[in-house]
């Protein structure tokens, strides 16, 4: 859960876990762990970056024992998928937009274009795959802070968040589990 706290724009947020000057080297230690015993089945790559204008956490599900993606063969997947001799087919990566886990799994049919549940950033996650990824969302939250406002230009946070469902040089897998 995140905490208002009083700054430099008056609406910033404060994860419940976040400790100032904690290295973001032993908070992806901490979120890794911490996925690995909630989803003992499941293999994320948890990973950070520094540079000049910050460090990032970028956590990617790579393998589970269920599907992440669907694909549903209509013109909402044609984004997401390559086109093979056999027609086409389904990529198995995809970054996805933490904000969207700020809404329930159910509701996200109630757009007019009719788009299904679990949409996020162009792709169809499984109910198990929402949750897994909702969960990681709000693990690695718990550690951050923000006082961005980009109207202003002002860009203040303890590390920028990334969310994939495998990686561009190594898709997600399904591994063993049911149908």
């Amino acid at each position: 859960m995140e905490n208002v706290i009083h700054n430099y724009t008056g609406y910033g947020t404060q994860g419940e876990n976040y400790k100032p000057h904690q290295d973001i080297k032993e908070i992806a230690k901490i979120v890794k762990s911490t996925l690995k015993k909630e989803f003992p089945d499941c293999n994320f790559s948890v990973q950070i970056e520094r540079y000049s204008g910050g460090q990032s956490l970028n956590i990617s599900l790579m393998s589970a024992p269920w599907e992440a993606i669907i694909n549903t063969g209509s013109i909402i997947d044609r984004k997401f998928v390559s086109t093979s001799e056999q027609g086409y087919e389904f990529k198995k990566h995809t970054q996805l937009n933490q904000y969207q886990f700020n809404n329930p799994y159910e509701g996200q049919t109630a757009c007019a274009d009719g788009i299904p549940e679990g949409w996020n950033n162009g792709a169809i996650l499984t109910r198990e795959a929402w949750n897994c990824m909702e969960r990681a969302y709000k693990i690695a939250s718990g550690y951050n802070y923000d006082d961005s406002d980009g109207m202003i230009d002002y860009f203040n946070t303890n590390f920028y968040l990334h969310l994939n469902i495998g990686k561009w040089d190594n898709p997600f897998q399904r591994k063993g589990g049911k149908s």
